[in-house]
């Protein structure tokens, strides 16, 4: 659970990239619904683990991409390592500010929303 909600968290996070001519940059990635993320979303949260060093040291890699399957069907059809082949992410460690946390509780004002609408996807 504690791995979904980081990924949670993560879909909310809308990054902006480098201010150039004190002119903010494009948005290199934006907000998603979680329970319909693409493999290239997925690949970049993976990114933004090790970039921001926000890895569990007791957590395999491998444990955390088994728990993002159980909500994400389409990744059981791949590897971790396949993932990150065939989707290069395209994050840098520039477009993050110093200290990017993730909290373990969930985020409900930003994902509730998020819930619905994929809820209402299926109508």
């Amino acid at each position: 659970m504690e791995h979904w909600t980081a990924f949670l968290q993560f879909s909310q996070m809308e990054i902006k990239g480098k201010i150039l001519d004190g002119i903010p940059g494009e948005l290199t990635k934006v907000k998603f619904i979680s329970y319909t993320a693409t493999l290239q979303e997925v690949a970049e949260f993976f990114q933004f683990l090790q970039l921001t060093n926000k890895w569990d040291e007791n957590v395999l890699r491998g444990d955390c991409f088994d728990s993002l399957a159980a909500y994400l069907p389409e990744l059981t059809q791949t590897s971790l390592v396949e993932l990150l082949e065939s989707y290069q992410p395209k994050l840098r460690l520039e477009d993050f500010k110093r200290s990017v946390n993730l909290n373990k509780a969930l985020p409900s004002d930003s994902t509730w929303p998020s819930f619905k609408m994929f809820c209402q996807l299926d109508n």
